[in-house]
């Protein structure tokens, strides 16, 4: 299913409560206090920016596909261009890195 069908509310699902272990937090820290905040977060993210995100993390690609709940494999393909992060991933992916980013500037 491709994610620019999904209603707001069913990404909003998908991502926040159950994609993947930072689902609390985003609820927590960013300002998503209904399904059509989460537009703003919608899009491919290519390699480079992937690769940015993860390196703010300070995780190995292992821990951080763990964090966001995909497999290893699919981490090494987006920061190597194979592939880019698309649909609910993608969502996951700027909503993390902008967590991170709001934590490096405290």
């Amino acid at each position: 299913m491709s994610s620019t069908v999904l209603s707001g509310q069913v990404l909003f699902d998908l991502v926040v409560k159950r994609n993947c272990s930072l689902g609390h937090i985003f609820v927590e820290f960013l300002p998503l206090s209904s399904p059509e905040d989460i537009r703003e977060y919608h899009g491919e993210v290519k390699s480079p920016e992937v690769k940015k995100i993860r390196d703010l993390s300070g995780l190995t690609q292992g821990n951080f596909a763990r964090l966001i709940s995909v497999n290893i494999t699919t981490v090494t393909s987006w920061e190597q261009g194979v592939r880019s992060a698309t649909g609910t991933s993608a969502i996951a992916l700027r909503m993390l890195k902008e967590l991170l980013e709001k934590r490096s500037e405290s």
